[in-house]
């Protein structure tokens, strides 16, 4: 009597990962730039630069506005156009300080908003829960709570 003998083989599944279609194309890491004007105009410092296809990330963003006298700082920026996002935000001049969790600037209205922010000022300081900055830099803010200093 013939018995037939069979062979079964364990054949490999090989497992695919998901590509990540979202890869940028370019990271810069400690980067500084210079924004000329005829003179210099800005300059700024970031810990981390992500180009991608449609939109650019940063990390650690700090900005300065040598002709305004103005500090940007961005813990995380994005720009997509014609938008910029930013988290844990905060702008200073020789007036006041602003800071913000969240923040949004519109380059083609100039509309700046954001959410829960402090102002800090030389005779103020105020806080709320969102606020509207237009291209006219009137400010509209929401439950605002102001504290004064006065002199006596």
């Amino acid at each position: 009597m013939v018995y037939p003998v069979y062979v079964l083989m364990n054949q490999k599944v090989i497992k695919y990962s998901k590509i990540n279609k979202n890869i940028s194309l370019f990271t810069i890491y400690n980067g500084i730039f210079n924004k000329y004007d005829i003179n210099l105009s800005k300059k700024g410092t970031f810990s981390r630069l992500d180009i991608y296809k449609n939109y650019y990330l940063a990390n650690e963003l700090n900005i300065t506005n040598i002709i305004k006298n103005e500090n940007y700082f961005a813990k995380k920026a994005k720009y997509q156009k014609p938008f910029l996002y930013a988290d844990f935000f905060i702008y200073k001049n020789s007036d006041y300080i602003l800071k913000t969790i969240k923040a949004r600037y519109n380059f083609n209205t100039k509309i700046f908003e954001g959410k829960k922010f402090n102002l800090i000022g030389k005779t103020y300081k105020a806080k709320g829960k969102s606020f509207i900055i237009y291209k006219n830099k009137n400010i509209k803010a929401k439950y605002p709570i102001f504290d004064l200093k006065v002199k006596e």
